[in-house]
C-alpha cells in the first residue's frame, strides 16, 4: 500500500509498474466525498484540507466538504454576484 498525493494516473502508473497493491488516498477521501467519481471523471481534488477538524471534534473539516458540482455551482454563484 502507498499513499500521499497521488491522483488517478500517478496511482495507475504506480500500479501498472509492480510498485504497489493498491493505493490508499486518506486525506482526499476525507476531503473528497466523491473521491472515486472525482477520479473516474479525472475532476480536480479539493487539497483545501482542514486537517484540525479529521479525527476528533464535529463535523467541520471532518464530513462539511462539498462534492466536486457543489463546488462548481458554489464557484459560479460566488462569480455571478461579483460580475
Amino acid at each position: 500500500l502507498v499513499n500521499t498525493n497521488y491522483n488517478a494516473e500517478e496511482g495507475e502508473k504506480t500500479l501498472q509498474a509492480g510498485l504497489a497493491d493498491a493505493i490508499v488516498f486518506g486525506r482526499f477521501y476525507i476531503a473528497n466525498p466523491d473521491l472515486a467519481e472525482r477520479l473516474i471523471k479525472n475532476q480536480e481534488l479539493n487539497t483545501n484540507f482542514n486537517m484540525k477538524g479529521f479525527y476528533g471534534g464535529g463535523a467541520e473539516g471532518y464530513t462539511d466538504y462539498p462534492t466536486y458540482e457543489q463546488q462548481k455551482m458554489k464557484e459560479l454563484l460566488f462569480n455571478k454576484v461579483l460580475h
